[in-house]
């Protein structure tokens, strides 16, 4: 979605903001104070160094961070990191010459700016955090990952209280990728609450893929349907590999022509995923759902947010702001293409 995987899936989990062990019960995030529905300062001067522009993405939300500043009256700068501490060093350096008002960063390496952003924070310029924790700052914006799991379980859960109501055991595979460090954290929160969110769940057998691929999930499926083909419900930590799942069941060759009693979740899933999902709708394909972050117009928001509270005292003392999770299932995937958000399906209805 996360981070996180390499830099780019943390890129993508707070983008599509945009998949350690976790706690039994999910993490509280610091409860967000209600900021002024009108700034109680004047726009300012702002500016965001981020670690590259070197894709589509990148390039979208940098567009997107100077449009909605400077739409709000704000004097807006971007500079790319070029994956480069020292350019990264030079760029905060010049906002603080700059007497920039906030200063959002996106760290490349951990540790590289500890010394240059508590020098911005010294100048009296507000330093929010973007995706990478920084050891100095006065906010921060992030994905919760552990979350964004059990959000998957939530998700699962909408289907199997219908589809599955007359079995006394749901059988379920989880799909992990453990040589990842958000991974395992997402596999280990889902492990210890799922039998919390679906009580008749069990998980019978764990397969750890070591790349994230379509073709992982291919093999993963395989194993998991010849070793334990009484599994109803497979859970990823991976989007790739859940749509690789997806495709062996509804490849010409696949073991299974029934797909009412059986389902695929993930998390971190794209457009990649919608034909899939759309297809459940009508147990026409197993993939049936995934989380999603909140997607670029809703970071924008919470950027501003964050840039205004900051500096009237709303958000201080290393407030964190996580990312919202979006539900998708064949019910909800028209409601987010043509809007980008899911508003029919929401955390609180979980009891949460």
């Amino acid at each position: 979605m996360k981070r996180f995987l390499t830099v780019l899936v943390a890129v993508l989990a707070i983008a599509l903001l945009a998949s350690c062990a976790a706690p039994t019960a999910t993490p509280t995030p610091t409860t967000a104070p209600q900021a002024t529905a009108t700034p109680t300062l004047a726009p300012g001067k702002v500016a965001f160094v981020m670690m590259g522009l070197n894709n589509p993405f990148f390039v979208a939300l940098s567009e997107a961070f100077k449009a909605g500043f400077e739409a709000q009256g704000w004097t807006a700068d971007v500079t790319s990191g070029e994956f480069n501490p020292q350019t990264q060093i030079a760029a905060v350096e010049n906002y603080i010459a700059q007497k920039v008002d906030v200063l959002f960063v996106w760290e490349v390496v951990p540790g590289s700016l500890d010394t240059v952003t508590q020098q911005a924070m010294d100048a009296g310029i507000k330093v929010i955090a973007f995706v990478q924790e920084l050891a100095n700052y006065d906010a921060a914006m992030k994905s919760d990952d552990a979350k964004v799991a059990l959000d998957e379980v939530y998700l699962a859960s909408l289907w199997t209280s219908t589809a599955l109501k007359d079995l006394t055991t749901i059988n379920v595979a989880l799909i992990t990728m453990d040589n990842t460090a958000v991974c395992k954290t997402q596999a280990d929160a889902i492990k210890a609450n799922l039998a919390t969110i679906i009580p008749t769940a069990k998980i019978v057998t764990t397969y750890d893929v070591t790349a994230e691929s379509v073709e992982a999930g291919v093999t993963a499926a395989e194993n998991i349907y010849t070793t334990h083909p009484e599994v109803n419900l497979i859970l990823t930590v991976n989007a790739s590999p859940a749509l690789g799942a997806n495709n062996y069941f509804t490849g010409v060759s696949s073991p299974m022509t029934d797909f009412t009693k059986f389902g695929i979740f993930t998390i971190n899933g794209s457009t990649e995923l919608h034909e899939a999902i759309a297809a459940s709708g009508t147990d026409k394909a197993p993939l049936r759902g995934t989380i999603v972050t909140a997607g670029i117009e809703a970071t924008i928001g919470d950027m501003l947010k964050l840039a205004n509270g900051t500096r009237d005292g709303t958000y201080k003392d290393k407030f964190t702001m996580y990312a919202e999770n979006l539900f998708i299932n064949a019910s909800t995937l028209d409601e987010y293409k043509s809007t980008g958000t899911v508003t029919s399906i929401k955390e609180s209805q979980f009891g949460k």
